[in-house]
């Protein structure tokens, strides 16, 4: 059941360029030294410069964001089994 929602978020519900994880990551735009992302970043890297901090988090939300362009599926996977709906549950189907 897990994996269906994550495969729902992922994929945007089955929409083209609606909703899902495309869309969460686009929503986030520029992200500054007071952005709870980046904070939250600082706090758990840690990074003492919020500037760094800031240019990381882009960093990552950009990978993010081409490999759900360039590989979907795999993205899902990662992320699916990041949160605990990974490819162990997809063998018992």
């Amino acid at each position: 059941m897990m994996q269906k929602g994550i495969g729902s978020f992922l994929e945007g519900g089955g929409t083209t360029g609606g909703g899902g994880l495309k869309s969460a990551l686009s929503g986030l735009g520029g992200l500054d030294h007071d952005h709870a992302l980046v904070q939250r970043i600082q706090q758990n890297a840690p990074i003492q410069d919020p500037d760094q901090a800031s240019q990381y988090t882009q960093h990552g939300v950009n990978l993010l964001k081409e490999q759900a362009d360039s590989n979907p599926q795999g993205i899902q996977s990662v992320l699916g089994g990041f949160l605990g709906g990974g490819s162990s549950s997809q063998q018992h189907q």
